[in-house]
This record gives C-alpha cells, structure tokens and sequence, in this order.
C-alpha cells in the first residue's frame, strides 16, 4: 500500500514536471501593443481548449510550483511543493471540468459546437483585482454571439489561466 502511494507521488511529480516544461517562454512586454498581442495568443488559447478541447494548450497556462510561490506568497507560505503541486492539478482538473459544461450547454442549447468560432477578446482591466485580470473570449456561432468570462494573471510575459467565470449560456439565443 505505501509503496503504491509512493509511486503515485512520483507519478504525479513527473507528470506536473512535464507540464511545467510545457509552459510558453516569457514574451518581454515593452508596449500596449506587446501586451495585446500576448493576450490575443492566450485568448486563442483559451478558445482552443474550452471551445475545440485541445488540452494540450493548457498546459502552456498552467503556473509552475515557483510561479506559484511568487505569485501567492502569502498563500502558500508554509506549504510544501508536494502541497502546491496538488493545488495545480486542482487548477486544472477545474478548468477542464468547467470548459466540458460550456461545451456540454453549447450543445444542449441547441448549437453546432463545430460551427463556434473565435471572436476576439475583450479585456476589462476595471475588474482586476490585484494581479488577477478578467477577460471575455468572445464567440460568434452562426447569427448568434456570445462570450465566456476567465481570469488570468500576466506574469513577466507568460499568461496564467486561472478560472472559467461562467459556463452556461454562453451563447445567447436559439
């Protein structure tokens, strides 16, 4: 029992390794236009995986154990890798399991989910709440529009998908 505990552990480590080795490469972020252009790449991101279930992106936004510790000192002050490595895996069981409810209700009202495509973003910089912005990928679905509110956190130019905000209704109408 404690050795299958043990390989588990291992597992788990190697496996949130990998995904840390994953992660984009910092994007330096001179201008507003840099900034537009790294949030637009992570908003396609984002529409990939929830909207076309490419899970392979999220990896690329997931934060490491380090970005973690830096981001939210005060949070995970006293907890061990081993504790924050779990907390990441959280974060993205969440995630995928939120982006399958917007492709579920997508479907279930009614819509094509191969006919959604990517709109654009809209960034709502009046929501942020320290370091955590908020965003709205916008979807277009035949005549009918609509959006799927996340938060992220910007961090020496890599971006941080942190929270799905809304997966029902997202696009409007019948």
């Amino acid at each position: 029992m404690k050795t299958n505990r043990i390989l588990a552990v291992i597992l788990l480590m190697i496996s949130l390794s990998m995904v840390s080795c994953k992660s984009t490469q910092p994007i330096e972020i001179n201008t507003q236009e840099d900034r537009d252009n790294v949030l637009e790449s992570f908003a396609q991101d984002v529409f990939k995986f929830v909207i076309q279930d490419k899970s392979s992106v999220l990896d690329r936004h997931l934060p490491t154990i380090n970005v973690v510790r830096e981001m939210y000192m005060s949070e995970v002050e006293g907890k061990s890798d081993e504790e924050i490595e779990v907390l990441i895996l959280q974060l993205k069981e969440r995630l995928i399991e939120n982006a399958e409810k917007v492709r579920k209700g997508i479907k279930e009202s009614g819509h094509n989910l191969k006919l959604t495509e990517y709109a654009g973003y809209i960034p709502y910089p009046d929501q942020a709440n320290g370091s955590v912005e908020v965003m709205s990928i916008q979807l277009k679905n035949g005549s009918k529009e609509g959006a799927i509110p996340i938060t992220f956190d910007l961090e020496d130019g890599i971006v941080y998908f942190l929270e799905i905000l809304m997966t029902t209704n997202v696009i409007k109408g019948n």
